[in-house]
C-alpha cells in the first residue's frame, strides 16, 4: 500500500515514497518478507473438510500446512503406506509439511485465494485399499452390552418313565410292568462347572447307576478347555475311541464361535471411477455398494458349504458395466492359515462292570493331536496315542482344490510285544461345479493296510498286507431323475479266506410333487466266497394337510410297507406309525404335550410276528408313560423348566410386575419361548454356548407404571451357565394438576419447584423443576403415591398424591399460599 509522507521542504510540493522505500532508506536494507499465520480450510477428493493452521510466506509460491494432521487425514483410505511414509520424511523440526512436497507422488493441490481453500486430491492408484464387510463386523463379547451369568447356577433334568409290558406267548399273557428314573445335570460356579447323571430301575436290585461325572474349566478368551474326570474327545486319522478317566486340555474354537477361524474369502479389484458394486453369491444379491475410485477388498462372505460362486456387477456414473467373476470352495474343516487346534488328554483306562465305574492305573492311556493351517486352503495334523495294547503316531495334510478336497492319512502302530506296522490312505471329494448341468458328485479312495496294523497281540490268525479301493459317483439329469454307482474292493487280511467286493448301480425319479421311485442293483461278493445279486425296488411319497404331516412308502431294502403322522397344535402334538412285512408287524402312537415346565408324553407299540422267538414270542404291546422336566437354580432363585441342555434363563417379576405372568420370547432363533404360571418363573432353555442371545420379556396384563422401559436383554452364555432376570419397578403414578391464586385466577407460565415429602421433617433432596401452562397446568409424571410440595416464588401448597386404578392421579385446583 502506498504511504505518503510530507516533509519540510523548501518547495511547497509533497514528496511522496511506499513503506519498503521508506524501510530502505533508513534502515538501508531491504524490507524483511514476512509469513502470514492463519487458518484455511482444506477439502479432501472423497469429501472430508478439516480446518487446519497454515503459514505462507511472502512473495513465494509456497505453503506450509500442519504435518502430522495432515498425514493422519490422507491415512484414512487417501493414500497407500509408501506415498505416506514419503510424506512423513518431508516434514520438518517445526512439524511443518511444505505444499511443495506433495509434487512427483500423485497428490495435487489447488488453492482458492478469494475463499481461503485448498483442494488436496489423490489419483486412484495411489490410495489405500478400501475394506468393505458384507456381514456385521465380529461380535466382541468383552465390550458387547449383554449381562453375564449368576456367578452360582445349575440344573437337574429329570426323567420317569413307566412301562407296562404284555408279551404274547403260547401260553397266557404275562404282565411286566417297570418303572425308571434317570437325573443329568451340572452346577456352575464362577464357571467351574461340575456334571454327572444317574439312573435307576426299580424294577431290579442295586440298580443305582452313576454316567459320566466331570469338572470342565473354559477360558473362552484363550479357546481353551480343561477337563478333569470321565474324557470326551474328538479322534482324528486313525485314533481310537478309548474309555478314559482322567484329565484333557483343548484348544476349541467352539468357545469362541464368534471368531472366523477358517478361510474367509476376500475379493479385491481396483476401480477408475466412483461406481455402484452388486454383489451376487450363489445367484442371490447380498449387497449393493456405493465406492469411490481406487483399489478395493470386499470381505464378510457367508460361504455355503463346498462350492461358491460369486460376481461383481461393477456399474460407473457413465452407465458402462463390467461383471468379475470368483469362484472358491468352503471347507469348515480347513482352518486359515496361522491358526492351529489342539485336544490333549491322559488318564486311565476306563471299564464298566455291573453298573460301576472301574479305573486302571496300571493301563495308562495318552491321546494327542494337533491342527495347524499352514496355508489357506491346506491343513497339516499329527496325531499320537497309546494304551496298554499298543501304541500309534500319524499325520494327516487336508488341502481344498477349486472343486474338490484331497487328503492323506499316514499312520504307524506297535503292540505292546513289538509287532510294527503302517498304514497309508489317500481320500479325493469333489463337489459339483455350480454350471455343472448333471450336479456331479464323487468319492475315491484308496487305503494300505499293513498285516499288524491296528491288531493287538491277541489276534491268532496270520494277516497279510491288503490294498483296499473305494469309488462313488452321483449325477443328476434334469431335474428329477438322479443316477448313482458306486464299488469297492476289500482284500481278506486273513490269509487263506477270500476277498471281498461289491458293485451297484441305483436310479431315484421324482414323480408329480411328492412322489420317489427308487430302484437298485447290486452284486456282492463275501469273505466266505458267496456271490449275491439283488434287485431292488421302492416307492415314497411325503405330503401335508391340515391334519399333520405324511409319509408312505414301500422299502427298498425290504418288502415292507411303512407310513407315517405327525401333528402338532400349540404345545400338544401327535404322531403314529406303521411298518408291515411279511413276517413282522409293528405299530407305533403317541400322543404328548410340551409345556414351559416339562413334557409328559404317553405312547404305545405293538409287534405281531408270524414265527415265535427262542422264547417262544409271537409278539409284544409296550404301553409307557413319559415325563421329564427340570430344576434350576440361579443364585437362590429355583424354577421349573423344560429340560436343560445348554443355558438357561429364568425371568422374575419384581416390586409391582411380582405375580404377574411373563411371556418371553427368542429373538433371532436359539432358545424356546416360555412363560411364567402359579407353579414357577418363566424359564428361557435352549440358550447356545459363547453365542449372544437375545430375548424380549412380555408382562400380561400388568398394572400401569410398573413396567420398566428396556424390556429387551442381551444374554451371554457360558459353559452351561443359567441367568436370572428381575424386572418391575414400583407402581408410579401420572398426576396433573391446576394452580390458581386465591381469586381463582391461574399461575400461568410461573416455574414451580416440586419436592417429595418422606415423612413430616424430611423433605426429598431430588427437586423437579417445570412451568405450568397458560391455564395454570402441570403435570408429574412415573411418581409414587404420597405428599408432596408444590413451591411457586409467590407462595406453595402441599397436595396428596393416591393411587388409581387407571394409573392417573387428578389433582384438580390447588391454591398457592403466600
Amino acid at each position: 500500500m502506498p504511504v505518503t509522507v510530507i516533509a519540510n521542504s523548501d518547495a511547497d510540493t509533497p514528496y511522496q515514497k511506499t513503506r519498503e522505500e521508506l524501510f530502505l532508506d533508513i534502515f538501508k536494507n531491504p524490507t524483511p518478507n514476512i509469513p502470514v499465520n492463519s487458518y484455511i480450510l482444506v477439502l479432501f477428493n472423497d469429501g472430508m473438510e478439516q480446518k487446519m493452521k497454515v503459514v505462507m510466506p511472502q512473495g513465494k509460491q509456497e505453503m506450509l500446512l500442519e504435518g502430522k494432521l495432515l498425514i493422519k487425514i490422507l491415512s484414512q483410505q487417501l493414500l497407500n503406506e509408501d506415498a505416506l511414509q514419503q510424506l512423513e520424511h518431508k516434514i520438518d523440526a517445526e512439524g511443518w509439511l511444505n505444499i511443495n512436497a506433495f509434487k512427483g507422488t500423485g497428490v495435487s493441490t489447488l488453492f482458492n485465494p478469494s475463499k481461503f481453500e485448498l483442494t488436496v486430491t489423490t489419483l486412484p492408484s495411489i490410495r489405500k485399499k478400501k475394506v468393505s464387510h458384507l456381514s456385521a463386523p465380529i461380535f466382541v463379547p468383552s465390550i458387547a452390552h449383554s449381562i453375564p451369568p449368576a456367578p452360582v447356577s445349575g440344573f437337574i433334568n429329570f426323567e420317569h418313565k413307566v412301562l407296562v409290558g404284555r408279551t404274547k406267548r403260547a401260553n397266557p399273557s404275562s404282565y411286566q410292568p417297570r418303572t425308571g428314573i434317570s437325573a443329568s445335570g451340572a452346577i456352575n460356579v464362577m464357571g467351574v462347572v461340575v456334571e454327572t447323571s444317574v439312573s435307576s430301575q426299580t424294577s431290579k436290585v442295586n440298580s443305582l447307576q452313576r454316567g459320566d461325572i466331570r469338572l470342565v474349566y473354559d477360558q473362552p478368551h484363550r479357546a481353551l478347555r480343561y477337563t478333569l474326570g470321565d474324557l470326551k474327545y474328538p479322534t482324528i486319522g486313525y485314533q481310537r475311541t478309548l474309555e478314559v478317566g482322567g484329565i484333557g486340555v483343548a484348544k476349541d474354537f467352539s468357545l469362541q464361535p464368534y471368531v472366523p477361524n477358517h478361510r474367509e474369502k476376500n475379493l479385491e479389484f481396483y476401480l477408475e471411477q466412483p461406481s455402484t458394486v452388486d454383489v451376487w453369491v450363489n445367484e442371490s444379491l447380498v449387497s449393493s455398494l456405493e465406492l469411490p475410485a481406487g483399489r478395493h477388498d470386499i470381505r464378510g462372505f457367508s460361504p455355503a458349504l463346498g462350492q461358491n460362486d460369486t460376481r461383481l456387477v461393477i456399474e460407473n456414473a457413465s452407465g458402462q458395466e463390467k461383471v468379475m467373476h470368483y469362484s472358491y470352495v468352503f471347507n469348515s474343516k480347513v482352518l486359515s492359515k496361522g491358526k492351529s487346534q489342539f485336544f490333549y488328554n491322559a488318564g486311565f483306562s476306563r471299564t464298566f462292570e455291573d453298573g460301576i465305574y472301574h479305573y486302571d492305573s496300571n493301563k495308562p492311556v495318552l491321546s494327542a493331536s494337533y491342527r495347524m493351517g499352514i496355508a489357506d486352503q491346506t491343513n497339516l495334523i499329527i496325531y499320537a496315542q497309546t494304551d496298554y495294547l499298543q501304541s500309534l503316531i500319524g499325520t494327516s495334510a487336508l488341502h481344498t482344490l477349486p472343486t474338490s478336497t484331497l487328503q492323506v492319512d499316514i499312520a504307524a502302530s506297535q503292540s505292546v510285544s513289538g509287532k510294527q506296522a503302517s498304514v497309508a490312505k489317500i481320500s479325493w471329494n469333489n463337489i459339483p461345479k455350480k454350471n455343472d448341468r448333471f450336479k456331479k458328485t464323487s468319492q475315491l479312495s484308496m487305503e494300505y493296510l499293513g498285516k499288524n496294523f491296528g491288531l493287538t497281540d491277541t489276534s491268532s490268525k496270520t494277516q497279510r498286507d491288503v490294498i483296499n479301493l473305494n469309488a462313488t459317483v452321483a449325477l443328476q439329469i434334469g431335474s428329477r431323475l438322479s443316477v448313482s454307482m458306486s464299488g469297492a474292493f476289500a482284500p481278506s487280511r486273513d490269509v487263506g479266506s477270500a476277498d471281498s467286493h461289491r458293485g451297484s448301480a441305483g436310479l431315484s425319479y421324482k414323480w408329480g410333487k411328492a412322489v420317489w421311485i427308487n430302484s437298485a442293483i447290486r452284486r456282492n461278493r463275501s469273505s466266505n466266497s458267496l456271490m449275491q445279486t439283488e434287485i431292488l425296488f421302492g416307492i415314497s411319497s411325503t405330503f401335508s394337510n391340515n391334519l399333520g404331516d405324511f409319509y408312505v412308502a414301500k422299502e427298498i431294502e425290504s418288502n415292507s410297507l411303512v407310513s407315517t403322522w405327525n401333528s402338532r397344535s400349540g404345545n400338544t402334538y401327535k404322531y403314529g406309525s406303521a411298518r408291515v412285512g411279511s413276517d413282522k408287524r409293528e405299530y407305533r402312537t403317541g400322543v404328548g404335550y410340551h409345556g414351559s415346565q416339562g413334557l409328559a408324553e404317553l405312547s404305545h407299540f405293538s409287534t405281531r410276528t408270524t414265527n415265535q422267538d427262542i422264547n417262544g414270542s409271537l409278539g409284544s404291546d409296550d404301553t409307557v408313560l413319559r415325563l421329564q422336566t427340570a430344576l434350576v437354580l440361579a443364585n437362590s432363585t429355583i424354577a421349573l423348566a423344560r429340560p436343560v441342555i445348554n443355558g438357561f434363563a429364568i425371568i422374575k417379576g419384581n416390586k409391582g410386575l411380582s405375580g404377574i405372568e411373563m411371556k418371553v420370547s427368542p429373538i433371532g432363533g436359539g432358545g424356546m419361548n416360555a412363560k411364567s404360571n402359579w407353579i414357577s418363573p418363566a424359564v428361557l432353555v435352549g440358550i447356545p454356548n459363547y453365542q449372544l442371545q437375545k430375548m424380549n420379556i412380555e408382562p400380561v396384563n400388568p398394572p400401569l407404571g410398573v413396567t420398566p422401559k428396556k424390556m429387551n436383554f442381551s444374554l451371554f452364555s457360558a459353559y452351561k451357565s443359567g441367568f436370572l432376570i428381575e424386572v418391575g419397578k414400583e407402581r408410579t403414578i401420572f398426576a396433573i394438576g391446576r394452580l390458581v391464586d386465591k381469586q381463582q385466577a391461574p399461575l400461568a407460565n410461573t416455574p414451580i419447584q416440586i419436592r417429595h415429602i418422606k415423612d413430616a421433617d424430611n423433605l426429598d433432596e431430588k427437586v423437579v423443576h417445570t412451568v405450568t401452562s397458560q391455564s395454570g397446568r402441570f403435570q408429574m409424571s412415573e411418581i409414587k403415591p404420597g405428599y408432596y410440595e408444590i413451591t411457586t416464588e409467590l407462595g406453595s401448597v402441599t397436595v396428596e398424591v393416591v393411587e388409581s386404578d387407571q394409573g392417573i392421579s387428578r389433582l384438580g385446583n390447588l391454591v398457592v399460599q403466600h
